[in-house]
C-alpha cells in the first residue's frame, strides 16, 4: 500500500514541465531533473525502515554521480560538435543520461508498473534533444545506455563491488571510482538468454562519393579535413535461442553536418551548384542489421559459425546553398539479405577473439562488412570489448531519379564497449 504514495510524487515532478513550460525542448529540460529527483525521493521514502547496509537509494546516488563524471568526461574528451554547431559537447547526451538514470532506478526498485511510464518519459527527453538539434541519435542512445548499464551494476546488484568518492586530499579535490569484478563468477553454468552491448568510438570516413545523373561526382570527404572523424555509438542485442543458434540485432546511426565551399561545379538533381559556393550538407545514415547464425562444429577450440542476415538502411541527404537558397533533398530506404561467417577462439584465459564477415552484392547494392572483435570477460555477466570495424556500402539512393544517383561509402571504426548478459 505504501508504494501507492509514489504515484502522486512521480506525477507531481513530471507535470511541472507541462504546467510551466510549453515547448518540447523545455519539457525535456524539466523531465531530466524530475525523473532522477523522483527516483531519489522514492528511495528516501521507502528505504526508511531498512538497515544502513540496505539503503538502495545510496546505490542510486552512487550510480548517478559516477555516471555524471563519466558522461561529462566523455563530452570533454571526445569533443563531438553538436548538430546546431553551438559547441563540441554533443557526445553523449547528459539530459538523456539523467532521465534514464531515474527511470532505470524506478524500474529496478519498484518494477515495471512504475518503470514503464518512467522509461516513456525518459524517451520524451531523448526525443526532445534530437528535435532541438542539440544531439544526434547515437548521442541519445549512448546517454540512455550508460544510465541503464550503470544502474544495473550499482543499484541492480545485491552487493555491488564498486566505490565512488568525491572529496578533498589536502588542498586538492579528489574523485575516485573503482569497480571490482569477482573472478569466482567467471564460469557460467548456463549461457545467458540475452546480451546487451554498447559500443562507441571514432568513425573514419575514408570515402563517400555521390555519383549523379550527369556523371558528376561529389566526394564528401574532400569537404572535410583529411584526418577528420566522427565519434559515434551503436547498440546491440543478442538472443540465444538454443545451444547452437543465436540472433544478433544491431543499430548504428551515422550523421554528419558539413558547412564548406564546394571544390567543383556539380549538378545535383537538375540544380547547379558552383565552385566555391558555400553549402550546408546534412547526411544521415541509419543502419540496422539482424543475423541468425549457428555453429558449424561442436566442442572445438575454434568456434566456426555461419548464418543469414537482413540489412536495412535509411539514407538521407540535404544540400542547401547559402547564396541561392537552393535546396536538394533525397531519401532512400533499402532492405537486403546477406550471408554471414565468423570464426572465434579463446586466445588465453578470459580473452576471446572473433573475426566476422558479412556480404551482399546484386550489382546495384553492395554491402561488405568485416569486424575483428576482442572480448575480455570481467565476470559472468560483464564483458569489455574492442572492435575494429571495416565497412563498404554502395546504394542507388534516389529512386525518384530512376536510380541515377549512387552513393559509395567506405568507413572504418575503432569501437570500445561493454556487454551485459542476463
Amino acid at each position: 500500500m505504501i508504494k501507492i504514495l509514489l504515484i502522486p510524487f512521480f506525477l507531481l515532478c513530471s507535470n511541472i514541465s507541462y504546467a510551466q513550460k510549453s515547448s518540447l525542448t523545455q519539457t525535456g529540460d524539466w523531465l531530466q531533473l524530475a525523473l532522477p529527483l523522483t527516483a531519489l525521493g522514492a528511495g528516501l521514502i521507502f528505504d526508511g525502515d531498512r538497515s544502513k547496509d540496505e539503503l538502495y537509494y545510496k546505490d542510486f546516488a552512487k550510480s548517478f554521480a559516477a555516471g555524471l563524471v563519466l558522461v561529462h568526461g566523455l563530452k570533454y574528451s571526445m569533443e563531438k560538435t553538436r548538430p546546431d554547431g553551438s559547441n563540441n559537447k554533443s557526445f553523449p547526451s547528459a539530459h538523456t543520461y539523467a532521465a534514464f538514470s531515474g527511470a532505470a532506478y524506478i524500474n529496478s526498485r519498484f518494477g515495471l508498473k512504475y518503470g514503464v511510464p518512467a522509461y516513456m518519459l525518459a524517451g520524451v527527453v531523448g526525443y526532445s534533444r534530437i528535435k532541438a538539434n542539440s544531439h544526434y541519435l547515437d548521442d541519445v542512445l549512448a546517454g540512455a545506455s550508460i544510465a541503464v548499464l550503470l544502474n544495473t551494476y550499482f543499484a541492480g546488484r545485491k552487493n555491488p563491488n564498486a566505490t565512488f568518492y568525491i572529496g578533498h586530499n589536502g588542498e586538492n579535490p579528489t574523485i575516485n571510482l573503482s569497480a571490482n569484478f569477482n573472478e569466482q563468477n567467471i564460469v557460467r553454468k548456463k549461457k545467458s538468454k540475452y546480451r546487451f552491448s554498447l559500443f562507441f568510438g571514432p568513425t573514419f570516413l575514408k570515402e563517400s562519393e555521390f555519383s549523379f545523373k550527369n556523371e558528376d561526382l561529389l566526394d564528401l570527404k574532400k569537404l572535410k579535413l583529411e584526418e577528420s572523424y566522427q565519434h559515434t555509438a551503436n547498440i546491440g542485442l543478442d538472443v540465444n535461442f538454443n545451444k547452437y543458434g543465436n540472433l544478433s540485432l544491431n543499430l548504428q546511426p551515422y550523421e554528419i553536418n558539413i558547412a564548406d565551399a564546394l571544390y567543383k561545379d556539380v549538378e545535383i538533381g537538375g540544380k547547379l551548384f558552383s565552385t566555391n559556393e558555400n553549402v550546408a550538407i546534412n547526411w544521415q545514415q541509419y543502419d540496422f542489421d539482424s543475423v541468425y547464425d549457428f555453429a558449424l562444429n561442436k566442442n572445438k577450440k575454434i568456434d566456426l559459425r555461419a548464418g543469414l542476415g537482413i540489412y536495412a538502411n535509411h539514407s538521407n541527404i540535404e544540400i542547401d546553398s547559402v547564396q541561392s537558397s537552393t535546396v536538394f533533398k533525397s531519401t532512400k530506404f533499402i532492405v537486403v539479405p546477406y550471408a554471414h561467417l565468423s570464426a572465434g577462439s579463446e586466445i588465453f584465459n578470459r580473452l576471446y577473439s572473433t573475426l566476422k564477415l558479412s556480404f551482399f552484392d546484386d550489382g546495384s547494392t553492395q554491402y561488405y562488412k568485416g569486424r575483428l572483435v576482442f572480448d575480455y570477460q570481467l565476470e559472468k555477466s560483464w564483458t569489455a570489448s574492442i572492435v575494429y570495424h571495416y565497412f563498404f556500402r554502395q546504394i542507388e539512393m534516389f529512386e525518384k531519379l530512376n536510380g541515377d544517383t549512387t552513393n559509395e561509402s567506405f568507413y572504418r571504426q575503432i569501437n570500445f564497449g561493454v556487454r551485459y548478459s542476463f
